[in-house]
């Protein structure tokens, strides 16, 4: 088979018509007046009908055999890895795009040689090795990469770190400056397209975990040139308007270019400035935009950026609730049941004043009733036995024993009285103790003795040993009477006689 190169080597180089054959059936013919190439099919050979998959298979054997090992430059674009751990990018300048493949195990040596994840590679700019092919399922061509070198930083990454750097020296990003996102906000605005797969999302979350959330939808474009402003203009509306708790900035997934709206400096002023706390949801997992960073916070796809704010939902807080309750109500019985308890046993183990002075009387009460008995006791058995005896003497009227029994009758009287006053004297004795056992355990009587109290004048707190009284504090003395301020000139724990 000719080449191109052979041909303009060849026959081409003459003036008049020619052709020589470059593709099976096919024919260059290249006319003077022309200046120019035509592809015409070859009159001298039959004409070959192809199938898809032929025409696919034989133009994918000629590009590889074409371009098998070429070099190319550009910035990538849209960069996946899939479950199978191959690559796919779109690889561009400034007027093109083509699709780029990465095998796994090419991938897995350069990620190893550049000691740089894939996924960073995004807006680099590149120069790739490899060789052209066609996928012949779709009919669609491809750069199957082999190996890659970074050039320089794209000009979009170059943008965006320069972007960042310079609201981040402006305090865009301050962890001071992020506001608290409400726990349980009664109203959520969103600002999102109308027509987003972002908006149904959301919208399905919130009736999912709390659809009582009253949702304010702030309609804008997320994608193409006047977005960012658009989305600017709908934060400021809600700040103008300041009816909702908290404001969540989304949309779904994309590539760079179509994210690049939340990368301006416009969204990032509007989310700066905004009262009402911002929640972004931008993208996939992967996808990271200046409007995260200005953001107070920021979740990695719309969903979770409801899910946070529901968080927790109608169902967890109702669960909370019960819960609560239940731990509450069985602390409340614990406290209860042990203060109870505490309450008994102080009442068991501290009399009051009042009833010390109750069981005394109580006590001096029975104890002269007792004497009561007794002296009464004595008395009717002292008449019984001068009874009988009077009888005795009656019956056997002895005027000596007469004599003898007023004699002891008389004794008995005396004995009688002196053991009856005893009595009451040793019962007024004990009584008199119990009276002095209360009037010693009353403070006021311990002052009427000439003690005093003596108090700190700064926190008021008792002073019991000299020690922890430093010289010139002022101190109050409590009397039986009345209160003294006094000014420590000296202070001795041990000695007292140096303080005269």
């Amino acid at each position: 088979m000719n080449t191109r190169s052979d041909y303009n080597n060849s026959c081409c180089n003459s003036s008049q018509i020619c052709e020589c054959t470059v593709l099976p059936h096919i024919t260059f013919l290249k006319m003077k007046f022309l200046n120019g190439w035509f592809l015409m099919r070859n009159l001298d050979q039959p004409e070959k009908i192809y199938s898809v998959s032929e025409l696919n298979s034989e133009v994918k054997n000629t590009l590889e055999h074409s371009y098998s090992n070429i070099k190319l430059n550009g910035e990538v674009s849209q960069l996946q890895t899939v479950r199978s751990g191959h690559t796919y990018f779109t690889l561009k300048d400034e007027s093109s795009t083509i699709d780029c493949v990465l095998f796994r195990y090419n991938g897995s040596v350069i990620r190893k040689r550049l000691k740089v994840a894939l996924s960073d590679l995004a807006g680099q700019s590149l120069q790739l090795t490899g060789q052209l092919s066609l996928y012949t399922g779709r009919g669609r061509y491809q750069f199957i990469t082999r190996n890659l070198e970074i050039r320089d930083e794209g000009a979009l990454h170059i943008q965006f770190e320069e972007l960042k750097k310079k609201l981040q020296q402006k305090g865009y990003f301050d962890p001071a400056h992020k506001k608290i996102i409400p726990k349980f906000p009664q109203r959520v605005g969103i600002v999102s397209s109308p027509t987003g797969a972002a908006l149904q999302d959301i919208i399905r979350t919130f009736e999912r975990r709390n659809p009582s959330i009253a949702l304010i939808l702030y309609p804008t474009a997320v994608q193409g040139a006047e977005a960012a402003e658009r989305i600017a203009k709908a934060i400021d509306l809600a700040n103008q308007i300041k009816s909702e708790d908290v404001l969540i900035v989304a949309r779904g997934g994309g590539s760079l270019e179509d994210l690049w709206a939340f990368n301006e400096e416009p969204v990032a002023d509007a989310i700066y400035r905004s009262e009402i706390p911002v929640v972004t949801g931008i993208g996939h997992q992967t996808d990271f935009s200046i409007a995260d960073f200005a953001a107070d916070q920021f979740q990695a796809t719309p969903s979770t950026a409801a899910e946070r704010i529901t968080t927790p939902s109608r169902d967890e807080i109702s669960a909370g609730l019960s819960q609560s309750a239940e731990r509450l109500q069985d602390l409340a019985f614990s406290k209860l049941n042990t203060l109870t308890q505490r309450v008994d046993l102080a009442e068991k183990g501290l009399i009051h004043p009042q009833q010390r002075i109750e069981n005394y009387r109580n006590k001096f009460t029975h104890l002269a009733s007792r004497m009561g008995d007794l002296t009464n006791g004595q008395i009717q058995f002292q008449k019984s036995r001068i009874t009988a005896a009077r009888q005795s003497m009656l019956a056997h009227s002895p005027q000596k024993q007469i004599q003898i029994c007023r004699e002891n009758l008389s004794r008995h009287q005396i004995i009688l009285t002196l053991r009856m006053e005893e009595l009451v004297k040793r019962n007024k004795a004990s009584v008199d103790a119990l009276k002095h056992e209360l009037e010693a355990v009353n403070p006021t009587a311990t002052l009427n003795r000439g003690y005093s109290i003596i108090r700190r004048v700064r926190d008021g707190s008792i002073v019991s040993q000299a020690k922890n009284v430093a010289v010139g504090e002022k101190v109050t003395a409590q009397l039986a009477e009345g209160h003294l301020l006094l000014d420590v000139e000296a202070a001795d724990p041990k000695n007292p006689e140096r303080l005269r």
